[in-house]
């Protein structure tokens, strides 16, 4: 399989109140052109969707007709001053649906009813999308996978995040680079794969930067269109201290996507970086909004507690915390977080189960190896860092 052959198209097959219609028409528009900021998916025109317009096609058809493996379809229905939208997501070669959710809004403003359900579905599509390509290639054999099987195993194993699974990913990606020297997102995801190695699991190992820097300069290069090229370049370049240039890039990438809920937590994240909390919170709330069950959401809420914390919102910061830890692979700063926050709320009794919680979870823990690691995720931060310390410091934890 080639990458000519990952082929998406979303006909909106709506059906409802005829007055309607110049709302359907819009709404089916602005997924269209929602999805196709999503440079990993290839979306059939306008035109060829709207051909299908009035009928009720079956969805084999349709995808044997435009060359596509996965349709769109949906229904607007409205009563009174109240409206229902459906959306479903259905695997054209298998028949199954992969999504499926059901909008009920008020009609105050039917602009801004598009903009949001708009906004709510592209952002819950693309992720759909994705894991189902990876499951694909996943299932193939080893002797069989071409580049496009090695990034979808590759972006399985980055999303584990686990050390040994990120550098499973450098590897995949790295082999993806020698395999098609022309496909941006592999560069890319390669560079964050190396920075979150860095910031989560090997501080000590500097070269890793250096890497992270060589292939996010090559993707960006290569698309400087591309939204993940330009929030993976914003995140090294936050690294490598250049804050204003790293705000930039994350500016542009909301530009190109502002569905991405990714591009909208890295904005956050190097806004946090750069010694501005409030402001990250706005960002890092916003993706967290659009995309609610993101695989990144542990992520997002681990570093959104950070912020409150950095904010002095410690009651904030430990809910955020709590939300954070019971996700699935969670981070262990929503454990460290909760524990400071907790000590700055004066709640000792649940200070010492939060301790405990952290101790199970990462049990080599010690204010030493936090310490760095502070100083290499918060560097304009020095006097909440030190808040931090002194905040595990006092809960107990191991020096």
């Amino acid at each position: 399989m080639g990458w000519e052959d990952l082929i998406w198209r979303i006909p909106v097959n709506m059906s409802g109140d005829p007055e309607q219609e110049y709302f359907v028409d819009g709404l089916t528009e602005d997924i269209i052109t929602g999805l196709s900021r999503f440079r990993s998916l290839i979306v059939i025109a306008r035109n060829s969707i709207f051909s299908y317009k009035g009928q009720s096609p079956n969805v084999r058809d349709v995808a044997n007709d435009l060359g596509v493996r996965y349709v769109m379809e949906g229904s607007v229905r409205r009563g009174g001053n109240r409206i229902r939208i459906t959306g479903q997501l259905v695997d054209a070669e298998t028949g199954n649906h992969l999504w499926a959710e059901r909008y009920d809004r008020d009609l105050e403003d039917i602009f801004a009813v598009q903009d949001e359900v708009t906004e709510a579905i592209v952002a819950a599509i693309a992720p759909e999308i994705d894991e189902v390509e990876r499951d694909r290639a996943h299932r193939k054999p080893p002797d069989s996978l071409d580049a496009w099987d090695h990034y979808q195993r590759g972006l399985s194993a980055y999303y584990t995040a686990t050390a040994d699974s990120l550098r499973s990913a450098v590897q995949q990606f790295d082999t993806v680079n020698e395999l098609d020297p022309s496909f941006a997102p592999a560069f890319a995801i390669g560079a964050d794969a190396r920075a979150r190695l860095l910031m989560h699991h090997s501080l000590d190992e500097k070269s890793l930067l250096s890497q992270a820097r060589e292939k996010a300069r090559i993707g960006v290069n290569l698309d400087d269109r591309d939204p993940t090229c330009l929030w993976v370049d914003s995140r090294v370049q936050s690294l490598l201290g250049r804050d204003e240039l790293a705000i930039s890039r994350a500016q542009e990438a909301i530009n190109l996507n502002p569905n991405s809920s990714m591009v909208h937590y890295i904005h956050g994240f190097v806004l946090g970086r750069a010694g501005r909390p409030h402001d990250a919170i706005v960002h890092v709330s916003h993706a967290i909004r659009i995309s609610p069950r993101d695989m990144f959401s542990a992520a997002f809420l681990a570093y959104g507690c950070s912020m409150l914390f950095h904010a002095e919102r410690y009651e904030e910061a430990f809910e955020w915390a709590q939300r954070a830890s019971h996700k699935s692979n969670p981070l262990t700063e929503s454990f460290l977080f909760a524990v400071a926050a907790l000590v700055k709320l004066g709640r000792h009794d649940e200070t010492a189960i939060a301790v405990a919680d952290l101790l199970a979870h990462a049990p080599a823990s010690s204010l030493r190896d936090i310490r760095k690691k502070m100083d290499l995720i918060f560097p304009a931060s020095p006097e909440a860092n030190k808040s931090f310390i002194e905040a595990l410091d006092e809960a107990g934890l191991p020096k």
